[in-house]
């Protein structure tokens, strides 16, 4: 995307404390600044690319989580790989999605968690998100023995998405020391703080995988009153999306 004047990168023309929307990243409209910090699910241009009627979150979901379910409650602690954990009692803590990675998935059709009686291990894989058909590892943020799961998944598996702190969380695990256990993760500011990093990431990931597509088309933008642009994962490929989101949950 370049200047049409100047011929110069859009992107550096921008001042240094400027947030091009992400929209605007992933080439779809010429200028658009975020004023929203990054809450996309707030955003009436956003809902419009995605299909939706009503941004703040209606009945019908198509992409991102309500804005409660966005935030990063402060009575939990997050892993960078966009999990959190909260304990519940002196030996148990609980497992869930964070809203950054609600808002990545589209339409979860299936969860895969270990079962009772398994282990996790900090760091590693502790379950699988099948979303639009693509299955996505999710690492546990802590450590210990699975002792229950949450049964609504089983016949609702989108609430991992779209309930992430109540509803949908996924399991819970048995720790001597629960505290110890979710020592060194981080608190909500911190993973905010992340969370606008990733957001970075996911633009310049965007960005040069849409590069790596070169010669397909775009798709009509919004522009100058067009019609509504493919979303991401429309305009990368299921391949393309999901890549950069294993990227950011790994």
């Amino acid at each position: 995307m370049s200047d049409a004047k100047t011929g110069r990168p859009l992107l550096k023309l921008l001042r240094e404390d400027a947030h091009p929307c992400v929209w605007m990243a992933a080439g779809q409209v010429a200028y658009k600044l975020c004023d929203r910090d990054f809450r996309c699910e707030e955003c009436p241009l956003d809902a419009c690319f995605r299909g939706q009627r009503n941004p703040a979150g209606g009945a019908e979901r198509t992409g991102p989580v309500p804005v409660a379910e966005s935030e990063f409650p402060d009575d939990r602690l997050y892993d960078t790989g966009h999990t959190w954990a909260g304990v519940v009692s002196d030996d148990r803590v609980r497992i869930g999605l964070d809203g950054f990675a609600a808002r990545l998935l589209r339409h979860v059709s299936g969860i895969v968690l270990p079962p009772a009686g398994g282990r996790v291990e900090r760091g590693h894989v502790g379950c699988w998100v099948t979303d639009q058909g693509v299955t996505l590892s999710v690492r546990s943020p802590v450590s210990g023995t699975v002792i229950r799961l949450n049964p609504r998944l089983r016949g609702s598996p989108a609430l991992a998405a779209e309930s992430p702190y109540a509803d949908g969380w996924l399991l819970e695990v048995a720790c001597d020391d629960p505290e110890a256990a979710v020592s060194g993760l981080l608190s909500a500011p911190e993973i905010r703080e992340r969370a606008h990093a990733d957001l970075d990431r996911l633009r310049n990931l965007s960005l040069g995988a849409q590069g790596e597509r070169e010669g397909a088309p775009v798709g009509p933008t919004l522009a100058d009153g067009g019609e509504p642009a493919q979303d991401l994962l429309r305009l990368l490929g299921p391949a393309g999306y999901y890549g950069i989101v294993a990227r950011l949950l790994g």
